[in-house]
């Protein structure tokens, strides 16, 4: 049943959609729990032959006609307001909700993983990945929370919303190395510590596409280059350029950075985000015994214009990786170097 509409040159029935919808019907008069599983095959398979290439034809088709799993993955959740538009991707791309096997966070910061507990609850089947260092958050996520309330402020509201906690017997803490099985294919799990400790990078193998994360940088199009992610209170700048260069050792044929998008070339990009956070951190060192507001200046004159920002989303960037919170994530990691910093929130211990 599963073949319904996979063209026959693939193994399928290459049934129209009036025969395949008559088919259906009568499978869901029987049993609709049975009809589901058979119409999302029939719903993937048809805009797979209508659109996909040669290559993507023979990779996935072959399998729906033969009834194999093959396990939808989610890789970052977004925020706890962005939930719900996430769920209408998701729907309209054909995963309901029981197709969804995974939800992987690359770390838990609110921007990758608030949404993470709102959308297991939209979609039961699916398990939540995570570092092991973050996984107690996504349990019980209120010193988290109340952490980048601090930070925030009233931007929780507008911008984050609410954090609901995911059941811990649906959180799977992943080591370094290990692969999430998504039936026709793995993704593998690379601990890159330094944006934050419990930061991981996820690679296709099968295709050669690396999820980045916040490990190299953020960027909006029209940017050409990346700005450095270091946030407040663990930025490590020593631990982010090793796992850049591990992420190189990947030798990724494309890079997708959460914020946002494919930068192009990999190698060029991570070799040019390495050497970029390099020359940030060197102004932070010279201006540790400052207070932010000097370093966030200075950054901003020294770089600003270099990133080729564009001129009608400054608020887009502000929130999500601003001046003003690098300068205060670059300041704590140069005064911890000289053992003048002093201790602040932290929810992350």
């Amino acid at each position: 049943m599963f073949a319904l509409r996979v063209p026959a040159e693939y193994g399928g029935q290459g049934r129209d959609a009036v025969s395949t919808g008559i088919a259906l019907e009568e499978l869901a008069r029987a049993d609709l729990s049975v009809c589901y599983p058979v119409l999302n095959a029939a719903l993937i398979s048809g805009v797979l032959a209508a659109n996909g290439t040669a290559e993507q034809l023979a990779r996935w088709l072959p399998p729906i006609a033969r009834g194999e799993a093959v396990r939808a993955a989610l890789v970052e959740s977004g925020t706890g307001l962005s939930a719900e538009r996430t769920r209408r991707a998701l729907e309209a791309h054909g995963i309901g909700p029981h197709d969804l096997a995974w939800i992987v966070v690359t770390h838990v910061h609110l921007d990758h993983a608030g949404g993470a507990g709102e959308l297991a609850r939209r979609f039961p089947s699916a398990t939540v990945v995570v570092h092991p260092r973050g996984a107690r958050h996504l349990a019980d996520p209120e010193r988290l929370t109340a952490s980048a309330r601090a930070v925030h402020g009233d931007l929780m509201d507008t911008v984050y919303g609410p954090m609901t906690p995911v059941e811990p017997q649906r959180i799977r803490a992943v080591e370094d190395g290990e692969e999430i099985d998504l039936g026709d294919r793995r993704l593998r799990v690379v601990h890159t510590p330094g944006h934050a400790p419990h930061h991981l990078v996820v690679r296709d193998d099968s295709t050669g596409v690396l999820f980045a994360g916040d490990a190299a940088g953020v960027r909006v199009d029209g940017m050409t280059s990346a700005r450095p992610a270091c946030p407040p209170p663990h930025f490590d700048r020593d631990a982010t350029v090793a796992g850049m260069r591990r992420m190189a050792e990947l030798k990724p044929n494309r890079l997708l950075l959460t914020h946002f998008g494919d930068p192009g070339d990999p190698a060029a990009f991570l070799d040019d985000a390495e050497q970029r956070l390099r020359r940030w951190c060197s102004v932070a060192e010279r201006l540790a015994a400052g207070d932010e507001a000097e370093l966030e200046a200075e950054l901003l004159r020294r770089f600003a214009a270099d990133e080729s920002m564009p001129a009608d989303d400054p608020e887009r960037f502000a929130v999500m990786g601003g001046f003003a919170s690098n300068a205060v994530g670059l300041r704590q990691w140069a005064r911890s170097r000289t053992g003048r910093e002093e201790v602040g929130t932290d929810a992350l211990r």
